[in-house]
């Protein structure tokens, strides 16, 4: 569907909203004080908590389903649910009950605020840490989340159940931008959301040591969404199966820029990859156990941290279905298997094994790739072009695949197009964005909302 002359009706039942209790929204700003009580600190500015941690501080207001805004600023604070004697002077959040009524701490506005303080234990460094099993249903959203002067990873969701780390932009960390996994008990975390983060320059003190990622994750039935990395000298996502558990995950609409093994390595079993940009790291996506890699498209995939072969799709082991992918500039090998995957619908810039569609130059099948030397990771736009080859072309992956990395519906013409982006013709393909304000606590109302949009 298109959304140039789209009408959209919009019929909102709000009579769902009469007995749901809106939890409460506190503040924490740098012109605030701890000495504000918490009825008090229900507003911005002075009348706010300080700090956002102690027993003065603001979360030790909240109750399950509150909010926590946190103003423009740099805060020496962490976020931790081990209040010990690793993270001294942390309050932990208060649970959440469910994805409608989760407790959130959020930068009010989006990476306003800076949080930076590294912990007392250098094995414990951390920015943010939601690592107990028992914790669930919290949100960290919108932050600045620098782990310059730390010695771990910024970000530890260990084992901890329905984490979502939302809209943050996580740089400077000494280790993984991101870190999710086992306790000792081997307890993996479920229903993790990691969505929309920047992740940039990570393993800042350890370049040397492979255990550095951009996200590194081991749980299941989980989401890695719309993510940006850059700047990893090993892999910029890794769904690790080292421990077990790692199933039923969905990596899906991320841009990968410059990592110096791969842009994705996944394993476990019953993956779907879909919607990836890689762009110039040594191998795009690097796979083993079960999975469907659909409608990526990976993009100059060499660096200067490449030593050997280098790779579009590499798989190591299992089942694997690789279908509608484009793969351009190939330097090695387009598609290289140990094993025999199914392949179908996959166009490469040259004809190579395991591509059923090729073409003689990469200008013709996107928009705007540039090639790696001396560019930017903002650099490229690897959307289908007018007359592109992968217009059309692709092989039907249904419900795995219903729309592209941008929203729109799969697939705009006869046939469901190869690649991250469908093309259409339409020009703008952006959805409608339409934003309500929540009633308030205890309200009931209810109505009907006609939005027109026209491109």
């Amino acid at each position: 569907m298109k959304w140039a002359k789209a009408f959209l009706l919009c019929t909102l039942g709000f009579i769902g909203f009469a007995g749901f209790a809106e939890g409460t929204t506190y503040y924490v700003s740098t012109s605030g004080s701890d000495g504000n009580s918490c009825a008090v600190a229900q507003a911005g500015g002075s009348s706010a908590k300080r700090n956002m941690n102690g027993s003065s501080g603001a979360i030790a207001c909240m109750s399950s389903g509150d909010t926590l805004l946190v103003q423009d600023g740099t805060y020496n604070e962490q976020i931790s649910d081990w209040a010990d004697e690793h993270f001294p002077g942390t309050t932990r959040p208060p649970n959440g009950t469910s994805w409608s009524a989760p407790t959130v701490i959020r930068s009010e506005n989006v990476r306003g605020a800076m949080i930076n303080k590294p912990g007392t234990d250098p094995v414990y460094e951390l920015v943010v840490s939601l690592a107990l099993v028992s914790t669930q249903y919290v949100s960290v959203e919108d932050f600045v989340i620098d782990g310059r002067g730390t010695a771990a990873s910024c970000v530890w969701i260990g084992p901890a159940n329905h984490i979502q780390i939302k809209g943050n932009k996580i740089q400077n960390c000494a280790r993984n931008g991101l870190y999710q996994a086992v306790d000792d008990l081997d307890e993996n975390g479920n229903d993790s959301r990691i969505i929309n983060n920047e992740i940039a320059n990570v393993s800042m003190t350890q370049p040397d040591d492979p255990g550095t990622h951009g996200i590194y994750f081991t749980g299941h039935d989980s989401l890695i969404q719309g993510n940006f990395i850059y700047g990893c000298p090993f892999y910029g996502i890794v769904a690790s199966s080292e421990h077990g558990g790692l199933y039923n995950n969905v990596i899906e609409n991320n841009r990968i820029y410059g990592c110096g093994l791969a842009g994705i390595i996944s394993q476990g079993s019953s993956t779907i990859l879909r919607n990836n940009l890689l762009e110039n790291n040594c191998i795009g996506i690097w796979v083993h156990g079960s999975a469907k890699v659909y409608n990526n498209t990976i993009f100059d995939y060499a660096n200067s941290w490449c030593k050997t072969d280098t790779y579009g799709i590499f798989n190591g082991s299992g089942t694997i279905d690789i279908k509608n992918n484009v793969i351009l500039q190939q330097e090695s090998y387009a598609i290289y298997s140990l094993v025999s995957p199914t392949l179908e619908g996959n166009l490469c810039d040259g004809a190579a094994a395991g591509c059923q569609i090729t073409v003689g130059d990469y200008t013709t099948v996107v928009v705007n790739g540039i090639l790696s030397a001396g560019i930017t990771p903002t650099g490229s736009n690897l959307a289908l072009k007018t007359g592109s080859a992968a217009i059309n072309a692709g092989v039907n992956v249904g419900s795995d695949v219903p729309v592209d990395r941008l929203g729109v519906a799969r697939p705009q013409g006869g046939e469901y197009d190869i690649g991250a982006y469908e093309f259409s013709a339409g020009g703008d393909v952006t959805p409608p964005v339409v934003s309500i304000t929540s009633p308030s606590s205890g309200a009931t109302v209810s109505g009907t909302i006609s939005v027109t949009a026209t491109a």
